[in-house]
């Protein structure tokens, strides 16, 4: 069995069998897999993770022109297929999980760094992991101002989190106190 696909510029080929539960799959039912696999991920994932860095810097106060969006997407599409390429796809790579209040200042930390970042007029340098942003007698990485801003506001950046994280629980018990309720069922 051999097959071929090619959807928006992205071309798969490859040959063998595949076999489930002893049962060979038709050629037809591999490329549909295929089909669907390449058209989630460099879609529906892709567009997902795009729309979210939009949302992110507009709630910021920071958002994306046009070129930025192309730019970004373009980034990722290539981060996505070096991905691909090296068969990591799938592979649940999940280490621990951080703590939920400390994540959530982290993510507070960096809406504000975008805020001051963008009333000052500093765009970023580079792109992908090389990203830095260029401004006293230095050159930060994203990661690198996060931390200095957890260190000058972490007291209050923790306790914004915590807050933000018990108002969205209050709210999700409501709403399943609603549904218990309504006699909701499945």
């Amino acid at each position: 069995m051999t097959f071929a696909y090619d959807k928006a510029g992205f071309a798969i080929a490859g040959s063998g069998s595949l076999s489930i539960d002893g049962t060979a799959v038709a050629d037809a039912t591999v490329a549909a897999f295929v089909s669907r696999g390449i058209t989630h991920y460099f879609g529906s994932e892709l567009s997902s993770k795009v729309i979210g860095e939009q949302k992110r810097r507009a709630d910021a106060g920071n958002p994306m022109s046009e070129a930025e969006v192309d730019a970004y997407k373009a980034e990722t599409r290539a981060a996505f297929l070096a991905r691909a390429i090296a068969g990591e796809i799938g592979m649940g790579s999940r280490g621990p999980s951080a703590d939920p209040t400390e994540a959530e200042a982290e993510r507070l930390a960096w809406a504000e760094v975008q805020v001051v970042l963008g009333q000052n007029g500093i765009k970023p340098a580079g792109k992908g992991a090389d990203r830095k942003w260029a401004f006293g007698n230095g050159s930060f990485t994203k990661d690198e101002l996060v931390e200095r801003r957890m260190a000058k506001h972490g007291e209050r950046l923790m306790a914004e989190a915590k807050k933000d994280l018990d108002k969205k629980a209050k709210a999700k018990a409501k709403f399943a106190a609603h549904v218990a309720d309504q006699g909701l069922d499945l």
